[in-house]
């Protein structure tokens, strides 16, 4: 149980305090348990979703649902994004975009990404279908993994250290693969077999593109590219289920 204890421990805020000793290889093999700690997140979120929803108020448990899954997370992906926003937007060179992502200070696109992040899930989930919207809750967190690990198995490591850095560089294939299609099944069963697999081709687009772009600008995928992938994969799911359903 070692590797979920170590996947709980980076995807969560959950207080497990056991100390693990681990290598690289746990960390990355922790990966095969990311689509289990991303149902935890979507259960608070649709916990949330369903005691709020008794208000009455429009779009209040959307957002408060999504409040509540970054704070569930301790905010890694949507920090990860912002940090992206602020150095791809602003970094001219490699070094500077590499230090502009590792500055713990949030800037203009970083906060714009932010609310863009948060904006964008509030309004697109009331949009699916009502009937559909609790296992939609529930599946798009596990969505937002398909990109990540697509992204991290493509691509190297831009850095010399880094949290993200054991995941990106020992990631096995079969990990990957387990990790993907779990989450790949998530999709389907929320959305249908023609939303979900429309919705899986968009996770492994972003991933990709991200792969390619993080490439371009910095040599490799870092915590932070991961993180906004797991957002824009999110973002897109959530848009397909509108869409679609």
């Amino acid at each position: 149980m070692k590797k979920l204890g170590l996947a709980i421990q980076t995807m969560t805020r959950l207080p497990l305090k056991k100390q693990f000793d681990v290598t690289c290889q746990d960390y990355a093999d922790s990966v095969a348990w990311f689509p289990l700690t991303a149902l935890m997140t979507g259960a608070v979120m649709l916990a949330v979703y369903q005691l709020f929803l008794l208000t009455g108020i429009p779009y209040l448990p959307a957002f408060l649902c999504v409040v509540a899954g970054i704070m569930f997370t301790g905010g890694l992906h949507i920090d990860g994004f912002a940090d992206v926003c602020d150095a791809f937007f602003t970094g001219k060179t490699k070094e500077r975009t590499l230090e502009i992502m590792k500055d713990s200070r949030v800037g203009t696109y970083g906060v714009l990404g932010i609310i863009f992040v948060v904006a964008s899930k509030t309004f697109l989930i009331p949009s699916v279908d009502p009937a559909r919207v609790l296992w939609i809750l529930l599946a798009a967190p596990l969505c937002g993994k398909i990109p990540l690990v697509f992204c991290a198995k493509l691509s190297r490591y831009p850095r010399q250290d880094g949290m993200a850095k054991c995941i990106v560089e020992h990631l096995k294939t079969d990990t990957a693969l387990v990790a993907i299609t779990l989450c790949a099944a998530a999709a389907v069963l929320a959305g249908g077999f023609a939303a979900g697999s429309v919705s899986v081709a968009c996770m492994i687009a972003i991933g990709a593109a991200m792969h390619f772009i993080a490439g371009q600008k910095i040599g490799g995928a870092t915590g932070d590219v991961l993180g906004a992938c797991n957002e824009l994969g999110e973002i897109v799911f959530l848009l397909v289920m509108a869409v679609m359903l």
